[in-house]
């Protein structure tokens, strides 16, 4: 432990330079590690309850047209796609009203009452699932006292015997958990396996609510507008209903910067900044995006998604959050689907966000894929993508790329002789839709004017770079298949998730820092059940990785201006020892201390017992980046290789070989990383 110290205290001093060298900097392992799994939220939770607007809990027998699950998501340029799920349709020609706000200063709050308001056409679907389990995580009792599966509830669903008669051929007398999940299911090989509830039981299959979107288009960059959705009730702006019933969302209601409810008199949101929207020339702000991966649902998915929510000095507003993947951790059961929708609606019915699906989202044969695609759906379509799993857009600075891990990326590397060897003409990743996935990824990243969004940012799930035991170089191949062309067009950040953790590398291009290549993001720590993997980190770190910490949080990528960005990443820990199950295992609640102490008033309000840290919900690890197109060329949208590398080498020869970089990082540990250190210290020594 005294050497972890040392190691923190030295990198907090590097980052107080000016601008540390590559030779000088080292890679920083955090000594900080957060307490075991946290158990998922089950269903009877209120907060994944459906419950009128405004809070109001609902009666079983009452009938509910209202809408939930509320989300937003960028449709393109000027467009916002709003998407949520109703229990019925009672008018198949509804409309979502919307109009900008502060046109009028006697604009009525009920959209219907204005005088002018503009309405989009209400799109309807729905699906059916099969129910499964897929993950031990539903059943394990290291889970603690919270199953994410309703247990008796799945055993009433499989019991035809309670209904069917006796020789019907789907008759099935389920008297426990074994018998419809035989002993040992999820602890014996192979891991990969799940299990259904039988077809022909007409209680296995899940029918969705109605997934219904509406197109709002011609908005005006960075206006907010206020919307209504087919079933919202009409209240008064100031109705004394408008605070959750729940006591959870009662508590956090008074976070500094923190908003749980929708505006008084109805939902608003912020549209995306245009295109080219530089702060000097436009007097718009700098373009913020929240970055996260991995929620699920638990106390912690809860506090990560308020630390994106919130503001303040240190944490701006967020314009916009990218989400790596493995969104609900539904596995199979799709009724966590809605209730991910449930709890999360607080943010994404009023900060929009774009998604790229990890394994959790496209498991079970598709069957989950099923249900993302028709929750969040791509902006493809604007993008002249034939596929929903590839996809960009502009926003603001930036041009965001999402590309699956889980689609064909190109052709593997060495197993040429096993392809002849068994007369295959197409292997593994190989194939036409490989061959037009990698056509057009180079053609967008190609066609990017750097004049508009100077920045590319690309998402998928599996990092490549990756330090820690966890899913090392899981993704090799489809790094093989893509890094050239990510790295020929100039990719500034690449933002993964699916490792539990937290990692940030230097500038990085087929294992070795590159200063023309991207910084790569690991943002998988979003509180899904699974938790963290704080204890696998691989010794020695590698050159290029610059910070680590196992952990749960999220972080902000801003981009101020063409030339400059900065990256904060926020360890979020919220949950306290709350007792010992009946299988000998800690489960965990949420810990709220009150909120003041800091500087804005903000102190902190979720941490854990053995989190000595002087940073819960604040800023751990922080970076500085500047962009220089004349060192690489790439970053330019133009340019051929041979001219990078030219560049290259004349600044290896400018600077004595130091390998100056295009996106130079001042990257530093705030000054609470010392206190944490300390901290660290003093607990070890009353020990």
């Amino acid at each position: 432990l005294a050497s972890c110290v040392l190691a923190a205290a030295a990198a907090a001093g590097d980052g107080a330079r000016a601008a540390p060298s590559r030779s000088e900097s080292r890679g920083v392992t955090s000594a900080f590690e957060r307490p075991p799994p946290h158990p998922a939220l089950d269903l009877s939770d209120a907060r994944l309850r459906r419950a009128r607007p405004r809070g109001r809990a609902l009666l079983e027998a009452e009938p509910f047209d209202a809408p939930e699950q509320v989300h937003l998501l960028p449709g393109g340029p000027n467009e916002m796609v709003v998407v949520w799920a109703s229990a019925s349709v009672a008018d198949v020609d509804a409309v979502v009203r919307y109009a900008e706000e502060g046109g009028d200063a006697n604009d009525d709050a009920d959209l219907k009452r204005r005088r002018s308001f503009r309405t989009a056409e209400v799109h309807t679907t729905a699906y059916t699932a099969q129910l499964c389990l897929g993950e031990s995580m539903s059943v394990d009792p290291a889970m603690g006292n919270r199953h994410p599966v309703d247990l008796d509830a799945l055993v009433a669903l499989a019991n035809t015997s309670a209904w069917a008669p006796r020789d019907a051929s789907n008759f099935f007398a389920a008297d426990g958990v074994d018998d419809v999940i035989p002993a040992g299911w999820f602890g014996s090989p192979p891991w990969e396996k799940a299990i259904c509830l039988e077809y022909n039981n007409p209680d296995s299959q899940y029918q969705s609510p109605f997934i219904r979107t509406a197109r709002l288009v011609g908005l005006r960059p960075g206006a907010t507008y206020r919307y209504e959705l087919p079933g919202d009730e009409e209240e008064e702006a100031d109705s004394t209903e408008s605070t959750p019933s729940n006591e959870y969302s009662e508590r956090r209601s008074d976070r500094p910067g923190y908003d749980d409810e929708p505006a008084p008199g109805g939902r608003t949101f912020t549209a995306l900044p245009a295109p080219g929207s530089f702060p000097e020339t436009t007097g718009t702000t700098k373009l913020v995006l929240g970055v996260v991966g991995d929620t699920g649902q638990t106390e912690v998915t809860r506090a990560v998604l308020e630390h994106l929510g919130a503001s303040s000095s240190s944490s701006p507003r967020v314009d916009l959050v990218l989400h790596t993947g493995d969104v609900s951790y539904a596995d199979g059961h799709a009724p966590r689907w809605d209730s991910f929708g449930r709890l999360s609606e607080f943010l994404f019915s009023r900060v929009p966000l774009l998604t790229t699906p990890g394994n959790h989202d496209v498991t079970l044969n598709g069957l989950e894929s099923t249900a993302y695609r028709a929750r969040y759906p791509s902006p493809h379509f604007r993008s002249k993508s034939p596929s929903p799993d590839w996809w960009s857009l502009d926003v603001g600075l930036a041009h965001v790329v999402g590309v699956s891990s889980y689609a064909p990326a190109g052709s593997r590397r060495e197993v040429q002789s096993l392809r002849e060897e068994n007369g295959m003409e197409r292997f593994g990743l190989d194939g036409d839709v490989a061959t037009s996935m990698r056509r057009w990824l180079k053609h967008d990243l190609a066609a990017v004017d750097r004049g508009k969004t100077p920045w590319v940012v690309v998402m998928f799930h599996v990092p490549w770079y990756n330090s820690n035991r966890g899913h090392f170089k899981e993704a090799e191949r489809h790094r093989w298949a893509l890094e050239r062309v990510l790295y020929d067009g100039g990719v500034d950040f690449v933002l993964n998730g699916h490792v539990h953790a937290y990692e940030r590398s230097r500038n990085v291009f087929d294992g070795k820092s590159d200063p023309c290549g991207p910084v790569h993001l690991v943002v998988g720590d979003g509180g899904n059940y699974e938790g963290p993997y704080g204890g696998g980190w691989r010794d020695p770190q590698p050159e290029w990785s610059a910070f680590r910490e196992g952990s749960f949080g999220a972080g902000r990528l801003v981009l101020e201006n063409a030339t400059d960005a900065t990256w904060t990443w926020h360890r979020t820990t919220c949950v306290e020892s709350g007792g010992v199950t009946r299988f000998n295992e800690t489960w965990y609640v949420p810990v709220d201390e009150p909120s003041g102490g800091g500087a804005n008033g903000s102190g902190s309000p979720c941490k854990s017992s053995n989190d000595v840290s002087a940073q819960a919900m604040a800023p751990v690890d922080f970076a500085r980046f500047a962009r220089d197109p004349a060192i690489c060329p790439n970053r330019a949208g133009s340019g051929s290789r041979e001219r990078r590398d030219d560049a290259r080498d004349e600044n290896k020869s400018r600077d004595g070989g130091g390998g100056s970089s295009a996106v130079a990082v001042e990257a530093f540990l705030a000054a609470g990383w010392a206190a944490t250190a300390a901290a660290l210290y003093q607990a070890a020594m009353r020990k």
